[in-house]
């Protein structure tokens, strides 16, 4: 396992048992600098938050999930690349 396919496990585990929007935060922070982020700004987090509940709940549509997290697109889409790419061991900025 890589460790981009570790953080994600990690963050995907931890958001489940995390009870406050803080907790849910601090995922997200660590899930952000274990990809590759060098600092991580509000619009990170709700991008990530977005990524997440997307892969929780994949009947859910993209947009739907953006939205519902305050996050812009464009940012919701560069990390839902870079967590895609964990998932399958590439590198966070590799561009399939």
């Amino acid at each position: 396992m890589t460790p981009g396919q570790q953080a994600l496990l990690s963050a995907l585990q931890r958001m489940k048992i995390s009870r406050t929007i803080e907790e849910t935060h601090q995922v997200a922070h660590k899930l952000a600098l274990a990809l590759g982020a060098y600092r991580t700004e509000e619009g990170t987090i709700k991008a990530l938050l977005a990524v997440i509940l997307l892969l929780e709940h994949p009947e859910i549509n993209e947009k739907d999930a953006y939205t519902f997290t305050g996050a812009s697109c464009s940012n919701f889409k560069k990390w839902l690349n870079r967590v895609r790419n964990a998932r399958i061991g590439l590198p966070p900025n590799e561009v399939r």
